[in-house]
Order: structure tokens, then sequence, then C-alpha cells
């Protein structure tokens, strides 16, 4: 897109553009009610991206935390895209990106890539507000039948005296409208769960099911997102029973779109994480 001097961010094909609503448009009324935990008969969901893949559903930055984003475009030819970040309530995020190796910081709530067939670029939403730790989520727009991105997002916590800890997360549908996320919350792990609603024109109500390694239900509690909101917490804040149990959740929405990760985070080890991918399959509805 641009070719100037080197070391320059502009020079790698990033630029900050308007920020926007969610391209994202869901509906209402294609799921009917929701309901609990049932098997079906259906297909596996094959492990490659998918033209739904747009949605990275949390993101962290500040208060040590940094997340890196890696964005591959996977088609034959070049592609522009858009890059729009949004935080708890919906509106804009604004976070300060350097690509990497070398760009320089720039600061905005959405942004535009170029990237020829086949290449790739890694940004950084650097910490800007030590002290204050900042969430949200990104979803990528673009257009075209034979275009396609590849990503995944790094979450990365820096404390002064001891190594980085990170944790990686594939780029997201935004269809996982009813899935299964495993619980640990046993010898010292918590697990938490991030979600977002990525569409713009429709509210989520979502049922949160927990149920034991039995699958029996425990517990149930609805939760409602507004569009384009997100929310992040620990299992055992909705459900304080899981304290020292293995369980899982079901979660489903009353809407057709939906994107969320799980983490484990070890509060023996140092408070190590990693991150718990979400389990879902067309038989689940």
């Amino acid at each position: 897109m641009l070719a100037v001097a080197c070391g320059s961010l502009f020079a790698q094909s990033i630029r900050p553009i308007p920020w926007k609503d969610s391209p994202i448009r869901g509906s209402a009324v294609v799921k009917g009610q929701m309901s609990a935990k049932q098997s079906q008969t259906g297909t596996v969901r094959k492990t490659f991206f998918f033209p739904e893949d747009v949605v990275f559903p949390h993101l962290a930055t500040g208060d040590g935390w940094e997340t890196e984003i890696t964005l591959v475009n996977m088609g034959l030819g070049p592609l522009d895209f858009a890059l729009y970040f949004y935080n708890p309530q919906g509106s804009a995020f604004t976070v300060t990106l350097r690509e990497q190796p070398s760009g320089e910081p720039i600061t905005n709530s959405a942004f535009e890539v170029s990237l020829e067939s086949g290449a790739s670029t890694t940004v950084v939403l650097v910490d800007t507000t030590p002290g204050l730790l900042q969430q949200g989520w990104a979803v990528v727009d673009y257009t075209g039948d034979n275009s396609r991105l590849g990503g995944h997002a790094t979450f990365r916590q820096r404390i002064a005296g001891r190594a980085d800890y990170e944790a990686l997360i594939p780029m997201s549908s935004y269809e996982d409208y009813a899935f299964l996320l495993p619980v640990n919350d046993s010898a010292g792990f918590i697990t938490a769960i991030a979600m977002c609603n990525p569409s713009a024109n429709v509210s989520a109500n979502i049922l949160v099911q927990l149920l034991d390694v039995d699958g029996f239900e425990i517990a149930r509690r609805e939760v409602a997102l507004g569009p384009q909101q997100h929310v992040a917490t620990a299992i055992r804040e909705w459900f304080p029973q899981i304290v020292g149990q293995y369980a899982t959740l079901y979660v489903e929405s009353d809407t057709d779109r939906l994107s969320a990760i799980g983490l484990r985070f070890n509060t023996a080890g140092g408070n190590s994480f990693s991150s718990v991918p979400i389990m879902n399959w067309i038989g689940l509805l």
C-alpha cells in the first residue's frame, strides 16, 4: 500500500482509519428458545480458518499486560483489511499499536492493513497504562470470495523479576453461539472465560450452565450482552461452588452470534496461565 522509509509504521502498510460499528450482523430469531445441553447427530467442525473466523474475543493491555496480534494473508492475491477495536461497553477501544519488529507506535481504535499474498504482519497492543488493566475485543473486516486471513493473538504478562508469561489463542468464529468449556478450579487453578457479542444489531441473552463431571447440572445463570459488548470473568465469580472442583460449562446464546475463549491461571505456580479453547459441534443444537 505504502512504500517509504524503512522503520516507519506507515511504511509497513498500517494506518489509522475512522472507527465504526462491527461489520457483523446477527439474527435474534433463527435459534428460538435456549435449551439445556443435549446431544444430537451432527458433523465435526474442521480445524482450518473459515470466513467467519474474524474475531479476537479477548484482548488485554495495561498493568503489565500486552496482546500481540499476528495476521497472515492466506489468499492468492493482495488483501486490504480493517481491524476494529471495541471496549466492554461496545464503544471504540483506543489502543496503541506497534508493528514488529521496528514499527513506530500509533494510537487509534481502527486501522487499515495491506498484505501481499503469503505476507504477514504482527502488531503489539503496547502497555501504555501502568497500573490500569484495559480489556476488550477486536474484529477483522475484509471482503472477497477468494480472500482469507489467518491469525492468532498472544497474551503476554510482564512482571519485574520473573520471566514473561504468554498464552496463544487463534482467531475465533463469530458463530460460536453454543459451546462447551472444560473448567479446572482444583489445586490452585482458576479458570476464566471471556465472551463478546460481535453483532452490531442484536443483543444476546446467554445461558451459562455449570455441569459436573458426569454431565449433570449444578447451577445455571443468564448473561446479557448488548451489541458489541464484552465480558471477562473467573468462572468462580459466577459459580462459587466450583472452587476446588472439575466441571464443564455449557454456553448457548439466543442469537446466532457469539465469540469466546477460556483462560486458566495457576495461582500455585506464580500465576502462570494458558488458553483453554472452547469446544463446539453442530450436534450441540
